[in-house]
């Protein structure tokens, strides 16, 4: 008895896995971004899109455009984030790795 329940329930998770990732290819093909957005971006819940952040990006670009100059560590970068208000999902700064 206890055999055939654990097979269906494996079943179960297995068919939920494959249609959880038929969703998200799915998701892929109409342009939609399959998760939450980046940081710099903002989730649009109306076009179901991801939209530009206009204060963060700028911020976030020059965090970019700092480091690819190679003069500033990733501590340094994390530190003009926390300095600048970019924090994480759940409101902590960035770790410097």
């Amino acid at each position: 008895m206890l055999s055939i329940a654990f097979e269906q329930s494996k079943y179960y998770v297995d068919s939920l896995s494959e249609n959880t990732k038929r969703g998200l290819r799915q998701k892929v093909r109409r342009g939609e971004y399959p998760g939450l957005a980046p940081v710099g971006y903002i989730n649009d819940v109306r076009t179901k899109t991801i939209v530009i952040d206009r204060k963060r990006s700028k911020i976030v670009k020059q965090a970019f455009e700092l480091y690819s100059k190679g003069n500033f560590t990733l501590g340094e970068i994390a530190d003009f984030l926390a300095k600048n208000g970019i924090k994480t999902k759940n409101d902590n700064p960035y770790k410097r790795d």
